[in-house]
Parts: structure tokens; C-alpha cells; sequence
């Protein structure tokens, strides 16, 4: 009886592998894809490009069935998304509003 319960335990713990991946690439999809829509291709470069980098292999690694690898790298992913909104944001708040006077123009 006991060996039963030990082995339905662990056949009910192997099946976590998938569900932990693919959540982690949907939460790092999710964070990327706010990023593109801040511009963080312009603003944070290095991070968002290494985060699509991250996810891409993540995917890849998921079709695969190398869920541990695919879970690393999409928390990678996630991270470098985050930190991508992070300077964005910042940059975007920092960045002075005044327009350029056009030239001739005049101001009444």
C-alpha cells in the first residue's frame, strides 16, 4: 500500500515539469511583449533583445522536452524583460517634452 501511494506521488510530480515551463514562458511572453509595445527596443536595447534571445531558446528547449532547461531560460527571459519595463519606464518619464521651435516659425 505504501509503495503504491509513493509511486502515484511521483508519477503525479513528474507530470510538473511541463506545466512549470510553458507557465513560466507564458509569464516571460507576457513581459516581453509590454516591453515591445513601451518601444523598449529603443529605450533598453541590450535587455529586451537578450530577453528575446532567452525566450526563443526557452521555446525551443520546451519542444524539445528539456523542461528543466526551458524553465531556466524563460525565467531568464522574464528577468531581462522586467528589467527592460524597468528602464524604459524610466526613460520614458525622464525625457524632456519641449518641441523644437521650427525655424521661421512664429508664436502669437
Amino acid at each position: 500500500m505504501r509503495s503504491l501511494i509513493i509511486l502515484t506521488l511521483l508519477y503525479s510530480l513528474s507530470a510538473c515539469g511541463p506545466v512549470i515551463a510553458t507557465s513560466n514562458i507564458v509569464s516571460a511572453d507576457a513581459a516581453l511583449e509590454e516591453a515591445r509595445l513601451l518601444n523598449a527596443q529603443r529605450f533598453a536595447p541590450y535587455w529586451y533583445h537578450s530577453a528575446e534571445l532567452f525566450l526563443k531558446k526557452a521555446r525551443e528547449l520546451d519542444g524539445h522536452s528539456e523542461y528543466q532547461f526551458a524553465s531556466e531560460f524563460a525565467g531568464l527571459a522574464l528577468v531581462r524583460a522586467t528589467k527592460a519595463l524597468d528602464i524604459t519606464r524610466r526613460r520614458m518619464h525622464s525625457r524632456p517634452v519641449t518641441q523644437k521651435k521650427r525655424k521661421g516659425s512664429y508664436e502669437w
